[in-house]
């Protein structure tokens, strides 16, 4: 069971404009670990502004943005675009994309790989581990969609542990 202590925390977020405009205002929600979250809303509502500023790329002007009840620290979080095939190192296999994370935190490969594989045991993804990125064009897009949820599931429990 998760707690606080172990998730995604943004409470009384308000991000201005420089002109002190509101861009969004009391935005509070929390994502337990091991879990993912998803920000719905229409174009303009604000929804890249608060992931920016949960990933700590945007400064708020109040409130806080804690991870397993601590402020985020420049390392702390990261996200996927929507566009996989601009985020995903297209020389890397679908294994050494997902290694990523781990590997930028100096975790020795076997380490990684381990996790990696115990996260996609773990998940409903059939993921061939040892094609290279660029075939991940070729998936179904509901495949896609999990790979990409895999992903940000994968950002999100390495952050955490």
């Amino acid at each position: 069971m998760s707690s606080l202590l172990d998730s995604l925390t943004v409470s009384n977020l308000e991000v201005s404009y420089s002109n002190g405009s509101s861009v969004v205002a009391d935005i509070n929600f929390n994502v337990p670990a091991s879990s993912v979250g998803v920000l719905l809303g229409m174009n303009g509502s604000g929804k890249t502004t608060i992931l920016n500023t949960v990933a700590g790329l945007i400064k708020p002007k109040s409130g806080e943005v804690l991870l397993a009840g601590s402020p985020l620290s420049g390392d702390s979080v990261g996200y996927l675009f929507q566009d996989y095939r601009q985020t995903l190192l297209p020389w890397r296999s679908n294994l050494g994309n997902l290694r990523l994370p781990l590997e930028l935190r100096h975790v020795p490969v076997s380490e990684a790989e381990s996790q990696v594989r115990d996260l996609l045991s773990s998940s409903e993804v059939d993921l061939p581990l040892s094609k290279v990125a660029d075939w991940i064009a070729g998936f179904a897009s509901s495949d896609c969609r999990a790979f990409d949820s895999l992903f940000l599931v994968a950002l999100a429990s390495y952050s955490l542990s």
